[in-house]
């Protein structure tokens, strides 16, 4: 489990959560009960799950720069509100989601402590440029932009789901938003690359533009559409599902456009081929699949953990 602290500052207008939590190979991952995304009750999240640990992978461990070697940490940057990938949990300290426990089944497989470190989607890359993180896990999907500061690799797959207030009034599919406002999360790959692709369809057609609205977290999008602030909500398919799930009043389309998503480490940072190989051994661990599973999210498995696997 990972617990975080609050931390303020007056020249960042954000909040970063800092997580701190150790993994080893002589126990099994214990889930924490997580918070209420999209109105639910926490009685309906799978608290107490027990995964599998996983055995430590020495080359894998072998490969690690002589930097994280020394200080047998991982820095990892993580999203805090979007579930079930990655959310703050019902007591307000405890990080959980498939992207927490992938975390701690990775640092089993390294042998080293994982240090979760909340943030805004937005904000994972220019922290990794920085040097405050290690690698992100944060349901991220590779793009050639994106590939100028990270390596990536893949972990997990995605499609692009469309979220629509119950009865769908207007009769919204992802190929017929022209004129229509919409919400996506803020740096996703979403507002970069999938529905400008659906614009540039309006466009040749004649037809009003989409109106783009970014929120910095998957519960302001959900939260813009109950409201009628937007018509629809365009997003990753597992958290407008999670959010249905825990009684989002909202209706879901067919979900399209799958996509890869990926761990990404800073470029020439020495850990890439680490993170790889220890990534590989949790995919073929029966961890892996005892995590989508106690999610709920079992067809977004991967079985190879390809590098720099760019769908966009």
């Amino acid at each position: 489990m990972f617990r975080i602290r609050r931390i303020s500052t007056a020249l960042v207008s954000l909040v970063l959560l800092g997580a701190t939590a150790c993994s080893s190979g002589d126990g099994g991952v214990q889930a924490a009960a997580g918070g209420q995304p999209g109105g639910g009750s926490p009685d309906t999240l799978p608290a107490g799950a027990q995964i599998d640990p996983v055995t430590k992978n020495q080359a894998a461990a072998d490969k690690l720069s002589p930097t994280v070697r020394q200080k047998g940490e991982l820095v990892i940057a993580m999203t805090e509100h979007t579930p079930p990938s990655g959310f703050v949990g019902q007591d307000g300290r405890t990080v959980v989601g498939v992207d927490a426990d992938m975390a701690v089944l990775l640092g089993q497989a390294l042998g080293v402590r994982v240090k979760p470190v909340g943030t805004s989607f937005d904000q994972i890359i220019p922290g990794i440029a920085a040097g405050k993180y290690d690698l992100t896990i944060a349901a991220m999907s590779p793009t050639k932009q994106r590939m100028e500061v990270l390596d990536f690799v893949d972990y997990f797959r995605t499609g692009t789901n469309l979220a629509t207030k119950p009865g769908n009034p207007k009769k919204l599919t992802l190929n017929t938003l022209c004129g229509q406002q919409i919400a996506v999360l803020k740096g996703s790959v979403q507002e970069g690359k999938i529905v400008p692709g659906y614009n540039e369809a309006c466009t040749k057609a004649g037809q009003s533009a989409i109106v783009v609205n970014s929120f910095p977290d998957q519960q302001a999008t959900i939260l813009a559409l109950t409201s009628g602030r937007v018509d629809a909500v365009v997003q990753s398919a597992p958290p407008v599902a999670w959010a249905k799930k825990q009684g989002a009043p909202i209706e879901l389309g067919k979900q399209d456009t799958w996509t890869t998503v990926a761990l990404g480490v800073k470029k020439d940072s020495g850990n890439l081929e680490a993170i790889q190989l220890a990534t590989q051994a949790v995919l073929q661990s029966p961890s892996y699949k005892q995590v989508l599973a106690k999610w709920g999210v079992d067809e977004h498995a991967v079985s190879e953990a390809k590098v720099n696997n760019v769908t966009y």
